[in-house]
């Protein structure tokens, strides 16, 4: 019964990758061509922007460029401590904070090739 019920689960494990396998060869035959530039956009929010950070960090980092190119993170709602806490956790990675004004801006200056984020970084965490 056991062997059974692993077997099963194997077998639905090894078919998910397959299908995975396909979508991504497939994905590469039709759309080779085709540059996007995809952020994601955080809103952070006061309590919990640590545990927000950490796991956008995780998902960037395991899926790379198929997930998004950068990450920003929008520290409006948070208190000055968390600010802190969340600027020393996003130095030297591919998360940027900024205020809710401030995104369209960031991102057109990521577009237009002006920046490549250090400004941001230098001044979020007030080192250059």
């Amino acid at each position: 019964m056991i062997k059974a019920i692993l077997l099963t689960i194997i077998v639905i494990f090894a078919a998910l990758g397959i299908c995975e396998f396909f979508y991504t060869i497939t994905s590469a035959f039709l759309h080779s061509g085709v540059k996007t530039s995809n952020y994601c956009i955080i809103l952070l929010k006061c309590g919990h922007s640590a545990d927000q950070l950490r796991y956008f960090a995780h998902k960037f980092r395991w899926y790379g460029d198929e997930y998004c190119k950068r990450i920003i993170a929008v520290k409006d709602n948070i208190d000055e401590k968390e600010i802190a806490d969340c600027e020393r956790y996003c130095y030297g990675t591919n998360i940027y904070l900024c205020d809710f004004s401030e995104i369209l801006s960031v991102i057109n200056s990521f577009e237009t090739g002006v920046t490549n984020g250090e400004e941001y970084i230098s001044r979020n965490t007030g080192k250059n």
